[in-house]
């Protein structure tokens, strides 16, 4: 998060690899549906915080 509260643009790419670096056990395609979720949440947590 930037300074003034902003979040940086997230490459899905390496939230993906990280999701599935700390948890082996799932699948691609569930890494994918989870990281999709986790930049939702964090678009929608800076649309209110200081977007």
């Amino acid at each position: 998060m930037d300074s003034d509260g902003v979040y940086k643009r997230v490459n899905i790419n390496k939230v993906i690899s990280q999701i599935l670096k700390t948890n082996p056990n799932i699948t691609e395609a569930k890494a994918n549906e989870l990281a999709y979720k986790m930049i939702k949440e964090l678009n929608k947590e800076s649309f209110f915080y200081g977007s």
